[in-house]
């Protein structure tokens, strides 16, 4: 993913707060914007609700548009 491109974000993944020790755990699926992948750790930093937070690389879908120009994440996208 390249900063500024769209992410899905499903429901329960678990979002840690970057300059805190709070975290998220989105009730239903939201989207977030790819902000930089943290090697150290091995996850995605991402702006969600107006702040930045860590998740997984495993959790996190990015969003394309399709050749029909429909939006959907990597994990909606039939074969």
């Amino acid at each position: 993913m390249t900063k500024g491109d769209l992410c899905h974000i499903p429901q329960g993944t678990i979002l840690i707060n970057e300059d805190s020790t709070k975290y998220l755990k989105p009730e239903k699926p939201t989207t977030g914007v790819f902000i930089e992948e943290v090697m150290i750790t091995g996850a995605y930093c991402l702006h969600v609700a107006g702040q930045r937070w860590l998740a997984r690389k495993k959790d996190i879908y990015p969003i394309k548009e399709s050749e029909d120009g429909k939006t959907c994440s990597d994990n909606t996208f039939s074969n």
